[in-house]
């Protein structure tokens, strides 16, 4: 057993010695997997934001990553077997617990756009009073001018004072950093739980569920345009898992499921992305929906 494995269980069990809110996730999991209707699912959310939550008496780490992972690996369980019941609701009630848990993540994609001309400038270039001033050369012109350099950075102070065989600093002004707190976390690390929303174990899952397949599918995407919206998921990420996925066999009908739900996610998606991302997820789409399987003998 690894020490990441170690590590997950390791904070269960503390979470199971505290009697918190987040051992009910695992069992709520097992349950939508059975078949069975969980109970008190909105309140298990709720408290799980408060475990989250800097003021909790738990909250670590590893008590992050346990809470996100389970509450990713939660909203794919139940896409596979309530779909119809993804809800704006459920999906806020998430986003509540993954913004405590990634709290720095950024937009991944910006909005490029085509400058105008210049309104100085004659689009004939037949009005000489309208063109662009010739620059003067340096032989005509006067002595150069003053190069002054300016830095952004702020300077950094630092005081100590020596107390017995300890010394003490402070830092101050602007350049000090705030990472003195206890629920320090890279939370980009966390974001990984996200890049696996299309990984072979989700997709199986999903496709063995007993619900109709354009509704799973269908729920399915618009999950993962939650996650793009609410920047969890980047198009990069999503691009390679893509890409990770079609490089398998994968019989006809699940082929013709991501083909579904790609053309989803590609017009639900397109009113924000560059189009590049579109043009990529509707050509797989294609490719998926076209593609003949067959497969090998041994």
């Amino acid at each position: 057993m690894d020490e990441r494995t170690l590590e997950y269980y390791s904070t269960l069990l503390t979470l199971e010695e505290t009697s918190t809110p987040p051992t009910a996730q695992p069992e709520h999991v097992c349950q939508l997997l059975d078949g069975d209707d969980p109970e008190n699912t909105q309140s298990t959310l709720e408290l799980c934001v408060r475990v989250c939550s800097a003021s909790s008496a738990v909250c670590r780490p590893p008590t992050l990553k346990v809470i996100l992972q389970l509450s990713v690996d939660y909203i794919v369980v139940f896409v596979s077997r309530k779909p119809t019941e993804v809800t704006d609701e459920l999906l806020n009630n998430l986003h509540n617990i993954w913004n405590l848990c990634c709290p720095d993540r950024k937009p991944q994609f910006l909005d490029v756009s085509v400058p105008e001309r210049r309104h100085s400038l004659s689009p004939t270039f037949r009005d000489f009073d309208e063109r662009a001033p010739t620059p003067i050369s340096d032989d005509e012109g006067g002595p150069p001018a003053k190069i002054v350099y300016a830095t952004d950075i702020a300077p950094v102070l630092c005081t100590c004072e020596v107390t017995g065989n300890e010394a003490v600093s402070e830092v101050t002004g602007a350049g000090k950093s705030e990472v003195d707190s206890p629920r320090d976390f890279d939370s980009e690390s966390n974001l990984q739980y996200f890049d696996r929303i299309l990984c072979p174990r989700n997709i199986v899952l999903l496709s063995k569920s007993p619900c109709k397949a354009s509704d799973v599918w269908q729920s399915l995407a618009n999950v993962i345009v939650f996650m793009l919206n609410n920047w969890y998921l980047s198009e990069d990420s999503l691009t390679e898992q893509c890409l990770a996925v079609y490089r398998q066999d994968w019989p006809q009908n699940i082929l013709e499921n991501l083909s579904t739900c790609m053309k989803a996610v590609s017009s639900k998606w397109s009113r924000n992305s560059t189009g590049k991302f579109t043009l990529f997820l509707d050509f797989l789409a294609d490719y998926c929906e076209n593609m003949d399987f067959e497969p090998l003998e041994e």
